[in-house]
């Protein structure tokens, strides 16, 4: 299971934002540890237009980098709905991987656009960060 965890009362100055991986019994993956100021170890794209519509929060740990994303095309037929996760290496002969959700999945990425801070070198945002 992957999962994107809040507080209830999540801002980008209140709460904590961590992503888990693992069973619900046993968690394999928890990031970040501390939980104090959390939300700045994220960094949210997004992208929309006219039936397309992109959404990644990323975070980088011992040297991967950890993107799990939400998309909807439906400019393509059939219409495709993608979410879940992908984990690129440091070093780039080794194969990215992608992981995707079964199912219906449930996604809440794009409530994080106020609370994570903007990437600004991730294509997605193009004009979104100031």
């Amino acid at each position: 299971m992957v999962s994107l965890c809040g507080s209830s009362q999540l801002t980008a100055t209140e709460g904590y934002l961590q992503y888990r991986f693992g069973s619900a019994s046993k968690v394999e993956l928890e990031f970040p540890r501390q939980r104090a100021e959390s939300q700045k170890q994220f960094q949210y794209a997004h992208y929309l237009r006219y039936q397309v519509d992109r959404t990644e929060v990323s975070f980088k740990r011992a040297g991967y980098t950890y993107t799990l994303f939400d998309s909807y095309e439906g400019d393509i037929q059939p219409p495709r709905r993608r979410r879940g996760i992908q984990i690129d290496a440091p070093d780039t002969k080794k194969k990215s991987v992608m992981l995707q959700c079964r199912g219906t999945g449930m996604s809440k990425l794009q409530t994080l656009d106020t609370v994570v801070p903007c990437d600004k070198e991730n294509p997605l945002n193009m004009e979104n960060c100031q």
